[in-house]
């Protein structure tokens, strides 16, 4: 066993905080994206299945089943979003006040790329018309 003072010791350390700042940073930032896309993915398929299941049943019931789903899906996927940011969002804070100002700025750039890819469906509404002029 080496003491924590040997060269050997102090040179590896550098090597593992050079590369975990730079996921850690960008792994905060980008978590919140996650259960979002995985809570829309479960309520399509509880859709389709609820869908399948009151087959028998006519249009607008099926169609209410859908929309109840799905409504209940985006709620619970906002929710887990604004959550998740408002965490990484503490852990900024937190590696600020610690002087990481690095892994904060990445973890806020991919917090910026998130929000971007959460927005980008309402942006694509708003800037493409639905109906263009003859």
């Amino acid at each position: 066993m080496q003491p924590p003072s040997s060269p050997s010791a102090r040179s590896s350390a550098p090597a593992r905080s050079a590369t975990g700042p730079l996921l850690g940073g960008l792994a905060t930032g980008l978590l919140p994206l996650a259960p979002p896309i995985g809570i829309m993915a479960v309520s399509l398929a509880l859709a389709a299945f609820a869908r399948q299941l009151i087959a028998s049943q006519d249009f607008f019931t099926q169609q209410w089943a859908a929309v109840i789903i799905l409504a209940l899906g985006l709620i619970a996927s906002a929710a887990a979003y604004t959550v998740l940011c408002a965490r990484a969002l503490r852990q900024v804070s937190a590696w600020q006040q610690a002087g990481e100002a690095a892994q904060a700025a990445r973890a806020l750039w991919a917090l910026g790329g998130t929000a971007l890819v959460v927005l980008l469906p309402l942006l694509l509404v708003m800037l493409l018309p639905q109906h263009p002029a003859p």
